[in-house]
């Protein structure tokens, strides 16, 4: 039954004579009816009936007048006051179901296919599946739900909320019908900024050198053997390599999975989008966007991931390795002592943007003193047979105000910027740092801005954590 507008300005529930102390009102989403009263009134008898023609009054719907208003008046006469007691609820619209993916594969599932014999992961074989064929259904967009309508204390109908639509566009060598996609050519699946491809799969058939040229592929590219020193492979999805890269440029808009290892020589750099497995990493400049794992040792390299870093069954040793979430690796450091700096908890390239701005800044500050000394020098009284050019007196001082101005307000701006930067970057200080079997002295933790020098041998398993503004090692696994 709709609610007749003339009754607004009764919808608060004037107080009757007979009860002054007493108030019914409509919660403002229509949807609860309430009742406060300073004192509990003696005659429940008269109160109730009395209650029941406000709410009639107000043209609240014929149902919800029943038993149940007067069952929780009496349940409720033994507190000392009402404020907000609950007589009716209307029918609240129910939740809807967001829209969602639902994709044909595990074209992207996150770790290592499990070794049936040894029980433990093999880190050659990823879980994902992501080669796929023509016409093959690569995924299926769900609309979605909205949530049931309900009824207010009127009985006006309430529109139940509409549900978040999923979004999947159709890339390259994908055909969408309807709400699925297929793929619309053999390939490799990629699925990056809401948009879902199939990229084209170049196969070097042997090594990358001299002889098949640099490779720059729009798609995924498979090495079947190494890629030779001095060569650059790029490649807008994934690089697949069977063998070894060793003193070569790589780059993948995509993973990258080396059968083989990393052999560098401190110059070349592996830049990756996606994530990182490979037998070793020696002597390497390696980043990548999300995690990086090695089967067997990370040494003397330069490595750093906005993910984790995961050498479980192996070692770091020397360099500097930097993951933005955190460690998991054997063991840290050597019997030969090698200073080996791990930092956990920081976003690097949030660091790198720090570190020109404080470059910027120091160049202000020498600026910003050279002009207050040719201030000073202008405000010296002096003579002088002549004035040389280019020398301070050729430059007026409002001119050199103005400027010293400027520099200040830049400086303001941004020391400002580095600050909100900084506070970024340790905003993941809770990053996880553990190690299974040993660390050697020399090695240095890092969590967030603070720092361990570890200056004798801890057996493992322990792992880092901050205490007092300070890293501690912690016996045992880190929960």
């Amino acid at each position: 039954m709709a609610r007749d507008e003339s009754h607004d300005k009764n919808m608060d529930g004037a107080p009757d004579a007979s009860f002054p102390e007493a108030r019914v009102s409509v919660s403002r989403d229509r949807m609860t009816v309430l009742l406060d009263a300073d004192s509990i009134p003696d005659d429940l008898d008269a109160f109730i009936p009395w209650v029941l023609a406000q709410l009639a009054q107000q043209q609240i719907r014929p149902d919800l007048l029943d038993d149940r208003i007067g069952e929780r008046i009496r349940a409720a006469a033994s507190e000392g006051a009402w404020h907000g007691l609950v007589l009716a609820e209307g029918r609240r619209p129910g939740e809807p179901i967001d829209g969602y993916v639902e994709w044909a594969g595990d074209f992207f599932k996150s770790g290592f296919v499990l070794d049936e014999e040894t029980g433990a992961l093999n880190y050659r074989k990823p879980a994902a599946e992501r080669n796929v064929q023509a016409d093959q259904l690569l995924a299926t967009v769900h609309p979605p739900q909205p949530g049931e309508d309900g009824i207010d204390v009127y009985g006006n109908p309430v529109s139940g909320k509409k549900g978040r639509a999923a979004h999947l566009r159709a890339g390259r060598n994908v055909r969408q019908e309807e709400d699925a996609c297929f793929a619309a050519r053999d390939g490799r699946i990629q699925y990056d900024m809401r948009t879902v491809s199939v990229d084209e799969v170049l196969v070097i058939r042997g090594n990358v050198g001299l002889k098949s040229g640099d490779i720059d592929h729009l798609g995924t590219v498979l090495v079947e053997g190494d890629i030779g020193p001095n060569s650059v492979v790029r490649a807008t999805g994934d690089i697949e390599v069977s063998g070894i890269v060793e003193r070569a440029d790589v780059e993948a808009g995509g993973n990258l999975v080396i059968r083989g290892g990393i052999m560098g020589s401190g110059k070349d750099k592996i830049l990756v989008e996606g994530r990182i497995q490979a037998r070793y990493i020696i002597d390497s400049r390696v980043e990548a966007d999300h995690d990086i794992v090695v089967e067997r040792e990370i040494v003397q390299s330069f490595v750093r991931s906005m993910g984790s870093i995961c050498v479980p069954r192996g070692r770091i040793v020397g360099g500097e390795t930097v993951a933005r979430a955190g460690f998991l690796v054997g063991q840290v450091g050597s019997e030969a002592l090698v200073p080996t700096v791990l930092i956990a908890g920081r976003d690097f390239r949030l660091d790198d943007k720090l570190r020109v701005l404080h470059r910027e800044i120091n160049a202000l500050f020498i600026q910003q003193g050279q002009l207050e000394l040719k201030l000073k020098y202008l405000s010296t009284p002096r003579r002088l047979p002549m004035i040389r050019p280019g020398s301070p007196e050729n430059e007026h001082p409002a001119q050199l105000k103005q400027e010293l101005d400027d520099v200040a307000r830049r400086i303001q701006v941004l020391t400002a910027e580095a600050e909100d930067l900084k506070l970024q970057s340790q905003s993941n200080t809770r990053a996880r740092l553990e190690i299974l079997k040993v660390v050697y002295p020399e090695s240095y933790l890092r969590l967030g801005e603070e720092e361990l020098h570890v200056r004798e041998q801890f057996p493992g398993p322990v792992h880092a954590h901050l205490a007092g503004g300070k890293v501690h090692l912690r016996k045992g696994n880190e929960d």
